[in-house]
């Protein structure tokens, strides 16, 4: 539909009013991605935080005396 759409506009042969929804239909399908991405982040922040495991693994203590 895009190439169709910059073909549309060179040759001059768009229907009145087509062009507008099309490039409109794009912004608000790019700011649903874009909101989708956010509320996948938040998502899988709140998995991590959920497993409850710790942030680091102790293998050995070694005490070093100064």
């Amino acid at each position: 539909m895009t190439a169709y759409a910059v073909f549309a506009i060179q040759t001059g042969d768009v229907v009145s009013g087509w062009l507008s929804r099309v490039l409109l239909m794009y912004f608000l399908g790019g700011v649903q991605l874009f909101c989708f991405g956010i509320i996948g982040e938040y998502i899988g922040k709140i998995y991590s935080e959920v497993k409850q495991r710790p942030h680091y693994f102790i293998d050995k203590r070694v005490d070093y005396k100064l």
